[in-house]
């Protein structure tokens, strides 16, 4: 339970970043969306959007699953 909590407090300023990030690289096509992950911390955070992301999903379905799903 702690676990998915902390996840979802990560996720939220990740997310907002995310969000803000993209409205930078709108309309810079495909290669200025290269450059703007090129960059280390830009890279850093979309890694950790991901990783927590995941992490974050697989616990949760760990509790549909355990919940819901009946043998």
């Amino acid at each position: 339970w702690t676990a998915e909590r902390l996840s979802s407090l990560i996720l939220v300023p990740l997310t907002l970043w995310a969000l803000w990030g993209a409205t930078q690289v709108a309309g810079e096509g495909y290669e200025g969306a290269i450059a703007w992950l090129a960059q280390p911390v830009n890279a850093a955070l979309v890694a950790a959007l991901w990783l927590v992301s995941l992490w974050h999903m697989n616990m949760g379905m760990k509790v549909v699953v355990d919940d819901y799903i009946h043998r």
